[in-house]
């Protein structure tokens, strides 16, 4: 997958398919952001989607949810979303303190064969969307892929980077410390479909952190294939 550029510093629910969001499911992409208070590095952030390149015969949709934002989130969102065709983006607004349940709050609207989560402090790279499409289509055992998050611009402290440079099978029994980041993690739909989503105990808001880990282990463990890219 490619990597994401990251910006200097970062940041229970089960999936429910309602009947009438199954149309297309095949074609589209999801891309999850949760958000809080950060409408210019978030700005950056969507504007680096909408630049991606998209996949032949498929549409994006980008979702954000604002986890309860005092500034302004929404108006960012919404401007994007009258002004662009495609990607599509979406605001939704989660009450509840925790960027976990933002998280799943996405996850419950997200109408893609394939869900993408990045934060709202990341810059993508061009190629970000159709590299998961390729990943995906390589290797349709695989059900979650995991890539590298670099900082971007002026050195800065490296809050939230991967350390690997090298392609590896992601096993439930290794660790997965420097491989797992949110803002850079994809999976297919039959995952959340299975798994449930991210542990609204852990992250962010919640006074403890590696929610990302910890679904990547769920998802392992419920016998999916995993690999960093």
């Amino acid at each position: 997958m490619t990597h994401l550029l990251a910006r200097l510093f970062f940041f229970n629910g089960v999936l429910a398919v309602r009947s009438d969001q199954l149309a297309g499911l095949s074609n589209t992409i999801s891309v999850v952001i949760a958000t809080k208070n950060r409408e210019f590095r978030l700005s950056s952030c969507l504007q680096s989607i909408q630049h991606c390149g998209v996949p032949s015969g498929r549409d994006v949709e980008v979702i954000v949810v604002d986890n309860n934002s005092q500034d302004g989130t929404r108006r960012v969102v919404e401007e994007l979303a009258e002004s662009s065709e495609k990607p599509a983006f979406r605001y939704l607004y989660e009450r509840r303190d925790g960027k976990s349940f933002a998280v799943n709050t996405g996850v419950a609207a997200a109408r893609g064969a394939i869900i993408a989560f990045t934060d709202d402090d990341v810059v993508v790279d061009k190629n970000w969307l159709e590299s998961l499409v390729e990943e995906f289509s390589r290797d349709r055992e695989v059900g979650l892929l995991a890539g590298r998050v670099e900082i971007a611009g002026e050195a800065g402290e490296a809050v939230a980077v991967t350390r690997s440079l090298k392609e590896k099978a992601l096993k439930p029994q290794e660790s997965l410390d420097g491989l797992i980041l949110g803002c850079n993690l994809a999976v297919r739909r039959e995952v959340l479909e299975r798994v449930q989503s991210r542990d609204t105990r852990l992250g962010p808001g919640r006074g403890l952190s590696c929610e990302d880990i910890d679904f990547a282990y769920r998802v392992l463990r419920a016998g999916f294939r995993g690999r960093f890219s």
